[in-house]
């Protein structure tokens, strides 16, 4: 399928994605023509450029449009929070989401003193590293499916005067599961971020271990597969942050996605802290590694809530 300008009656256009068919299709845009994750498409007849940007694509979030004839962007109810459990970007926040409260336990374990039990401070820390360490794998794979699945096409349209955009899959596209697909800078972030959750699961499932196999040597299968693995996430962080940044050193202050990229740095710094000061220490004082992994936790924590926003707010604000 290839793009085509179209100019369709608002009576005769179908049903694109979930879209009503009240409209009147501008342009479909291929994605594939794009050379990086930042594009501007032009449709000259319309005087409309649609700046396009993986991530908000990806996420199927709208793109910042510029018109000549000043008509109205759509705009819509900012919402802090909302349930779509038809969509899968919705799904990766909220298993991040939930990951990162499963950590900010197993942080405030060690750190707070009310928690001195000895039955608590054994096997909360354990168990607790277990889940979710295995929700962050699921996260990250889920983040790997979105990729693979991600819509091919973006579709300009009005309706009621309005100008909308929206991410659009081509006509015989089949959910995928497992595979691979033309390396992008979004493949090689998600990449990176399911390599460094599926190493990062090794020392939670070992720590579990370590406790009735003391023998087992802790630091090769413990504590530096914590910090590869939060190497790994350091790297996916930052090259998200880039996805959404007009240039390498200009940040994008004003974009949730740069933001959320922000915060997950700061997590991955503070996994890898972790493993650092628990290496440094052993077993012996764990307080500045559960020091770490709270304040890691936490950064963990706003950066899935912002990228649940980002999701529930399709329209905004920088897609407006």
């Amino acid at each position: 399928m290839t793009s085509q300008p179209r100019d369709r009656s608002p009576s005769s256009a179908p049903i694109v994605d979930g879209i009503e068919p009240l409209l009147r299709e501008l342009r479909r845009f291929d994605t594939a023509e794009a050379a990086s994750f930042e594009h501007v498409f032009r449709h000259a007849e319309e005087g409309i450029e649609l700046h396009w940007n993986a991530r908000n694509h990806r996420k199927r979030r709208s793109h910042p449009l510029r018109m000549a004839d000043g008509i109205g962007i759509a705009r819509a109810p900012y919402r802090l929070l909302a349930v779509q459990w038809r969509s899968l970007s919705w799904w990766v926040a909220a298993a991040f989401t939930v990951g990162s409260l499963v950590w900010l336990v197993n942080g405030l374990v060690i750190v707070l003193p009310f928690t001195n039990a000895p039955m608590i401070k054994a096997e909360v820390p354990i168990w607790s590293a277990v889940v979710g360490g295995g929700i962050f794998l699921i996260g990250a794979y889920l983040s790997w499916l979105e990729v693979l699945n991600a819509p091919r096409y973006v579709l300009l349209y009005r309706t009621g005067g309005v100008a909308h955009s929206r991410a659009v899959h081509a006509d015989d596209h089949h959910f995928r599961w497992l595979g691979l697909r033309p390396p992008t800078w979004g493949y090689w972030l998600n990449l990176a971020q399911l390599l460094g959750a599926t190493i990062f699961f090794l020392p939670c499932v070992m720590g579990a271990l370590l406790t009735a196999h003391p023998a087992i040597n802790a630091f090769d299968w413990y504590w530096l597969p914590q910090m590869i693995g939060a190497i790994w996430f350091i790297i996916a962080a930052w090259m998200s942050m880039r996805e959404v940044q007009p240039t390498v050193l200009r940040p994008a202050w004003n974009k949730l996605g740069w933001w959320s990229g922000l915060f997950n740095l700061l997590g991955a710094i503070g996994f890898f802290l972790c493993a650092w000061f628990g290496f440094k220490s052993g077993f012996e004082n764990p307080l500045l590694s559960g020091l770490s992994t709270f304040l890691g936790s936490v950064w963990f924590l706003i950066a899935s809530y912002l990228m649940l926003l980002e999701v529930i707010n399709p329209e905004g604000p920088e897609g407006r």
